[in-house]
């Protein structure tokens, strides 16, 4: 699997589901850009007004990327400020292609191994730009724990304790998502780690000096 096709693909499932989940932002996004630009039928365009617009919205909900900005300029583009009914999302809409040229007089076997070649050249590159792993598809559910974090500001505690999920399997899922649209996640709220609500109690030492004293 490209990793190009992964990040936009993981972009748009992304605003897909901040569209059915967050209709009131995506009216404001509306209105931001329709105040700088007309987008519409026959109208298509972009202008640096947009791009501020579209930046200004994305920083608002923590999705300030490349990747989740050029989807909704694609959006806006295809009529996306117009009233669409809501869908599911569907991860085999499209699937990559690409094309490894033809050689004439080749053999299966010779075929086969440039191919491969070609396989562990994108992976090679993919690890050298920290790319996770690819598969076949976006999961839903991480794209659901990552718009649940990062635009809804829940806390990882919260996300696994309602998916009945481990909070570790949740962080790491919303982590993979961030780094495929090379998105940088918002901070964590300060406090203690799970399980240390609740006063400490004090140190052996410190009590066995107090009883010490006491003497």
């Amino acid at each position: 699997m490209d990793y190009s096709y992964r990040r936009w693909a993981t972009a748009s499932a992304v605003f897909d589901l901040v569209r059915r989940q967050r209709p009131d932002a995506v009216q404001q996004l509306r209105q931001k850009v329709g105040l700088v630009f007309g987008f519409g039928p026959g109208n298509p365009g972009v202008n640096d007004s947009t791009y501020a617009a579209i930046g200004e919205w994305c920083q608002e909900l923590n999705l300030r990327c490349e990747a989740i900005e050029w989807e909704i300029v694609t959006w806006f583009m295809r009529g996306g400020e117009m009233a669409e009914p809501e869908r599911e999302p569907d991860p085999d809409h499209e699937q990559p292609y690409y094309h490894i040229p033809w050689i004439p007089g080749e053999s299966k076997r010779q075929f086969q191994k440039r191919a491969s070649a070609e396989f562990y050249r994108h992976k090679a590159a993919e690890e050298r730009r920290g790319a996770v792993t690819a598969s076949a598809t976006v999961n839903p559910k991480h794209v659901d724990w990552f718009v649940r974090y990062q635009v809804n500001e829940q806390p990882f505690e919260r996300i696994a304790r309602n998916d009945r999920a481990h909070r570790q399997d949740v962080k790491r899922a919303v982590r993979s998502i961030a780094s495929l649209i090379e998105l940088k996640l918002r901070p964590t709220s300060p406090g203690r780690p799970p399980g240390r609500a609740g006063s400490r109690r004090p140190a052996r030492h410190i009590v066995r000096r107090k009883s010490q004293t006491n003497r």
